[in-house]
Protein backbone atom coordinates (compact mmCIF):
# COMPACT_ATOMS: atom_id res chain seq x y z
CA UNK A 1 0.00 0.00 0.00
CA UNK A 2 2.84 2.41 0.82
CA UNK A 3 4.46 1.90 -2.59
CA UNK A 4 1.12 2.51 -4.29
CA UNK A 5 0.57 5.76 -2.40
CA UNK A 6 4.09 6.95 -3.17
CA UNK A 7 3.60 6.11 -6.85
CA UNK A 8 0.21 7.85 -6.89
CA UNK A 9 1.77 10.98 -5.38
CA UNK A 10 4.64 10.98 -7.90
CA UNK A 11 2.19 10.54 -10.81
CA UNK A 12 0.07 13.40 -9.47
CA UNK A 13 3.12 15.65 -9.17
CA UNK A 14 4.15 14.88 -12.75
CA UNK A 15 0.64 15.88 -13.83
CA UNK A 16 0.83 19.10 -11.81
CA UNK A 17 -1.83 17.92 -9.35
CA UNK A 18 -0.31 19.00 -6.04
CA UNK A 19 -3.57 18.49 -4.13
CA UNK A 20 -3.75 14.79 -5.01
CA UNK A 21 -0.06 14.37 -4.21
CA UNK A 22 -0.55 16.06 -0.85
CA UNK A 23 -3.46 13.73 0.00
CA UNK A 24 -1.43 10.67 -1.01
CA UNK A 25 1.51 11.80 1.14
CA UNK A 26 -0.84 12.48 4.05
CA UNK A 27 -2.26 8.96 3.87
CA UNK A 28 1.23 7.53 3.42
CA UNK A 29 2.41 9.26 6.62
CA UNK A 30 -0.63 7.87 8.47
CA UNK A 31 -0.04 4.36 7.12
CA UNK A 32 3.75 4.37 7.60
CA UNK A 33 4.66 7.05 10.17
CA UNK A 34 8.23 5.74 10.44
CA UNK A 35 8.88 5.89 6.68
CA UNK A 36 11.36 8.75 6.24
CA UNK A 37 10.75 8.91 2.48
CA UNK A 38 7.13 9.91 3.11
CA UNK A 39 8.25 12.78 5.33
CA UNK A 40 10.93 13.96 2.89
CA UNK A 41 8.54 13.85 -0.06
CA UNK A 42 5.91 15.72 1.96
CA UNK A 43 8.48 18.34 2.93
CA UNK A 44 9.58 18.79 -0.69
CA UNK A 45 5.99 19.45 -1.72
CA UNK A 46 5.49 21.81 1.24
CA UNK A 47 8.66 23.70 0.27
CA UNK A 48 7.41 24.05 -3.30
CA UNK A 49 4.27 25.61 -1.87
CA UNK A 50 6.28 27.80 0.54
CA UNK A 51 4.69 26.05 3.54
CA UNK A 52 7.91 26.30 5.52
CA UNK A 53 6.34 25.52 8.91
CA UNK A 54 5.20 22.10 7.76
CA UNK A 55 8.41 21.56 5.77
CA UNK A 56 10.47 22.14 8.94
CA UNK A 57 8.29 19.76 10.95
CA UNK A 58 8.41 17.06 8.27
CA UNK A 59 12.17 17.38 7.76
CA UNK A 60 12.89 17.21 11.47
CA UNK A 61 10.81 14.04 11.58
CA UNK A 62 12.61 12.63 8.53
CA UNK A 63 16.11 13.17 9.92
CA UNK A 64 15.09 11.77 13.29
CA UNK A 65 13.89 8.63 11.50
CA UNK A 66 16.85 8.36 9.12
CA UNK A 67 19.82 10.59 9.93
CA UNK A 68 21.60 9.52 6.72
CA UNK A 69 19.11 11.30 4.45
CA UNK A 70 21.43 13.96 3.00
CA UNK A 71 18.57 15.29 0.87
CA UNK A 72 16.51 15.89 4.01
CA UNK A 73 19.42 17.69 5.70
CA UNK A 74 19.96 19.90 2.63
CA UNK A 75 16.28 20.82 2.38
CA UNK A 76 16.20 21.40 6.15
CA UNK A 77 19.07 23.86 5.65
CA UNK A 78 17.06 25.67 2.99
CA UNK A 79 13.97 25.77 5.21
CA UNK A 80 15.96 27.09 8.17
CA UNK A 81 17.60 29.67 5.97
CA UNK A 82 14.16 30.82 4.82
CA UNK A 83 13.22 31.14 8.49
CA UNK A 84 16.37 33.29 8.91
CA UNK A 85 17.93 30.76 11.27
CA UNK A 86 21.30 31.00 9.54
CA UNK A 87 23.43 29.21 12.14
CA UNK A 88 21.01 26.28 12.28
CA UNK A 89 20.83 26.27 8.48
CA UNK A 90 24.60 26.05 8.26
CA UNK A 91 24.57 23.11 10.67
CA UNK A 92 21.97 21.33 8.54
CA UNK A 93 23.98 21.93 5.36
CA UNK A 94 27.08 20.59 7.12
CA UNK A 95 25.12 17.47 8.10
CA UNK A 96 24.14 17.03 4.44
CA UNK A 97 27.78 17.43 3.37
CA UNK A 98 28.96 14.95 5.99
CA UNK A 99 26.80 12.38 4.23
CA UNK A 100 27.25 13.56 0.63
CA UNK A 101 30.38 15.74 0.40
CA UNK A 102 29.72 16.79 -3.19
CA UNK A 103 26.07 17.83 -2.86
CA UNK A 104 26.20 20.99 -5.00
CA UNK A 105 23.38 22.96 -3.40
CA UNK A 106 24.47 22.18 0.15
CA UNK A 107 28.11 22.97 -0.67
CA UNK A 108 27.24 26.34 -2.21
CA UNK A 109 24.83 27.29 0.57
CA UNK A 110 27.24 26.26 3.34
CA UNK A 111 30.06 28.29 1.76
CA UNK A 112 27.80 31.32 1.38
CA UNK A 113 26.53 31.08 4.96
CA UNK A 114 30.05 30.61 6.34
CA UNK A 115 31.07 33.85 4.62
CA UNK A 116 27.97 35.70 5.80
CA UNK A 117 28.31 34.51 9.39
CA UNK A 118 32.04 35.24 9.46
CA UNK A 119 31.36 38.75 8.17
CA UNK A 120 28.73 39.29 10.84
CA UNK A 121 31.13 38.16 13.56
CA UNK A 122 33.65 40.83 12.61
Amino acid sequence: AADLLLQRAETALEAGDDATAERAYFHLRLLEPDYAEAWVASAELAARRADWDFALEALNTAVSLDADRFDAWALLGRALETAEAREAALEAYEEALARHPFHPAARAAASRLQRELAGRAL
